[in-house]
């Protein structure tokens, strides 16, 4: 049986060491990875997604991109012609003078296309409310932090109405794909999913939502 040197045994423990203090990282640093994308990428207050849609309705009432005389918003949600092309039927006649004149800019001048009703203005489709967002004061939230919220209320539903229990409930019903594609979703590195078996990581999701709320 051959005896180690001193030099030896050094480097066995050193190694031994290392192993360890890189098992207590990784374990350390899971947790985090799995809170990460849900930490939100700005200090300020999101805007609910109705307000964001009704500042998109009012950027289109005021913009009038092709010059015509029409508002991007009456050309798309009144008119249903181009807000990017002045003559949307290609007659020579701009789409705000047809308009104006009393005439169909979505019909050639001096054909028949259909008969034309006085036009009433269409809302846009209804935007789903967005949880109620802490504090006061209201800032655009970024795009990884929406696809974040679109991630997760595609998975789980309006989670407003939700309570832990219930999150927790659905994470348990989720197949094993389900799970690993909406963690990656949302940011989780796919090399920390695919080290984890599903139990572990139905764990750490569930913890990390609990210290969310709470923390909320």
């Amino acid at each position: 049986m051959a005896y180690l040197t001193r030099q030896q045994k050094i480097a066995a423990i050193l190694l031994s060491v290392i192993a360890i203090a890189a098992v207590a990282i990784e374990l350390y640093a899971l947790p985090q990875q799995m809170k990460k994308p849900f930490v939100p990428k700005t200090n300020q207050v999101f805007k609910t997604l109705d307000q964001q849609e009704q500042e998109r309705i009012q950027l289109l009432k005021n913009t009038d991109t092709d010059g015509d005389g029409l508002s991007d918003y009456d050309e798309m949600y009144i008119y249903h012609t181009s807000a990017y092309n002045d003559d949307s039927d290609s007659d020579g006649i701009p789409d705000g003078v047809e308009v104006r004149s009393g005439g169909d800019p979505t019909c050639p001048s001096g054909k028949t296309c259909r008969a034309v009703a006085a036009p009433a203005p269409a809302a846009p489709a209804p935007v789903p409310a967005s949880p109620p967002a802490q504090g006061t004061g209201t800032a655009v939230p970024s795009s990884a932090d929406a696809a974040v919220y679109r991630a997760f209320t595609k998975a789980f539903g309006d989670i407003s109405k939700m309570s832990d229990a219930d999150i927790a409930q659905k994470v348990d019903q989720m197949s094993s794909a389900d799970l690993r594609s909406f963690l990656e979703s949302i940011g989780m590195p796919p090399q920390a999913i695919a080290k984890n078996d599903d139990a572990t990581l139905r764990r750490l999701l569930k913890d990390t939502i609990g210290e969310l709320s709470a923390g909320n």
